[in-house]
């Protein structure tokens, strides 16, 4: 079992940078040279650019300019309306995407633009498709999705701790994190912008997301799978809420 799948995806990073340009936090350059740091090259099954693709993006997360001047506050509603969703599918929750990994581009309709970039060796393919409005989504806020994650990660460990499996060392996931950190810590980073709350969101899940894979990684079983990959689900939930957090913040500050 795959459980790195279940944990990240380098479409989390991918979003924040689509809703740092959206929001007019960083330039188009500055995302064009974090997705291709972030995946390699950029390309679509059409043959368009990230120039071509950028401007379908902004037409439609900006569709509702002619609705009104009410539909361009819809964007700074907070976590229950953001422009951009980060979907991150795995047991115990889907998406209407379909697929492991989708940024959802929202308009005032909450009609979808889906991007599912497909990370292949030095580069990323960049599939679009148009979707109605999304099924209801439970979103946390960066307090609550922090707690749940906590209650998971403290969970798991005591059941792993409980079973006096294998070297004194490992007993406790906590410590046995060792450098793979670094790893979810990617080339392309984050947007400077994004705000602390998010961040140390992000940073806890990546914590926990090296916990898992630590495990599995040094005990060389999987013992513990059931329990570790209870924890994907509030992992993927934490991950999906920083994203949502920073639309929130950027829209506010839009006003």
């Amino acid at each position: 079992m795959d459980l790195r799948a279940h944990v990240y995806s380098p479409t989390q990073n991918a979003a924040i940078w689509w809703a740092a340009w959206l929001y007019h936090q960083q330039s188009f350059d500055a995302l064009s040279e974090a997705l291709e740091q972030l995946g390699g090259l950029f390309t679509t099954p059409d043959g368009r650019g990230l120039t071509e693709l950028a401007a379908s993006v902004r037409r439609h997360a900006e569709l509702d300019k002619d609705q009104g001047r009410e539909s361009e506050s819809r964007f700074a509603l907070g976590p229950r309306h953001p422009r951009v969703e980060l979907l991150l599918a795995g047991p115990g929750n889907t998406h209407d995407a379909g697929q492991a990994a989708a940024i959802a581009i929202l308009n005032a309709q909450e009609e979808a633009m889906l991007l599912t970039p497909k990370f292949l060796p030095e580069v990323t393919l960049w599939e679009t498709e148009m979707h109605g409005p999304l099924r209801t989504r439970a979103f946390l806020s960066p307090g609550d999705a922090d707690a749940l994650l906590t209650q998971a990660t403290n969970t798991a460990a005591q059941l792993i701790e409980s079973m006096n499996h294998g070297p004194s060392s490992h007993a406790n996931p906590r410590l046995t994190v060792g450098t793979l950190q670094d790893f979810y810590e990617n080339p392309a980073g984050l947007p400077p912008e994004v705000p602390p709350r998010a961040g140390k969101l992000i940073a806890r899940a990546d914590r926990v997301a090296a916990i898992v894979e630590t495990v599995v990684d040094r005990l060389g079983d999987h013992t513990f799978d059931p329990e570790l990959l209870g924890l994907g689900r509030p992992i993927r939930l934490a991950r999906m809420a920083a994203v949502s957090y920073c639309c929130a913040e950027w829209g506010r500050l839009r006003g």
